[in-house]
């Protein structure tokens, strides 16, 4: 499967995780063909949490 980067869509890191489902909501909605959950300093057990 080829990946589409046309448009890369990355969070930010500060965000509040009730912030997160809209913001990448909002950034398919524009266009963005890829997202990238970008959060440092977390678990990974957090971090699935976080982008389930």
């Amino acid at each position: 499967m080829k990946v589409d980067y046309t448009l890369y869509a990355v969070t930010d890191d500060a965000m509040a995780p009730e912030l997160l489902p809209r913001a990448v909501e909002e950034a398919i909605l524009g266009g963005a063909t890829i997202v990238q959950l970008r959060k440092k300093n977390i678990t990974t057990r957090e971090y699935l949490h976080l982008a389930q």
